[in-house]
């Protein structure tokens, strides 16, 4: 049996602590920067709440995973998720397997939902994947 990836929160939190200090930002100077308030970054980079797309989209426009210019993480992550599903499992199969509904997925493939951390977590593990695959820019 394949083991578990790690928790993907914690992986995608460390990811933007290292990121924010290999800028030489504070948590502070980062947070203002991004528009957000510096209690939700330090909540981020401990993994205290589950990222969602919306907020993928701006640490990307913030260039705290690359400098340049990328699509919307839903369009990303939709077309990840359909490539690794395609003539593998239906949608309603990967749905079951992951936890989620049906339309969660179709939604989700259509770059539609603002889905999460762990709800990407939940696909990779369906999907058999390493769920840095998916979020990785």
């Amino acid at each position: 049996m394949r083991p578990l990836p790690q928790n993907l929160r914690i992986e995608f939190s460390a990811y933007i602590r290292s990121a924010r200090q290999a800028q030489g930002l504070t948590i502070q100077e980062m947070a203002a920067q991004m528009g957000i308030h510096r209690a939700r970054l330090g909540q981020l980079e401990r993994a205290v709440h589950n990222v969602t797309f919306e907020t993928m989209d701006v640490l990307v426009a913030h260039s705290v995973f690359s400098a340049g210019p990328l699509p919307p993480y839903s369009q990303t992550i939709a077309e990840r998720v359909s490539q690794a599903r395609a003539g593998r499992f239906s949608q309603e199969r990967l749905s079951e397997r992951a936890g989620l509904s049906v339309n969660f997925v179709n939604t989700l493939e259509r770059g539609q939902a603002n889905s999460s951390i762990d709800q990407i977590e939940a696909l990779a593990v369906a999907l058999g994947i390493d769920g840095l695959d998916l979020i990785a820019v």
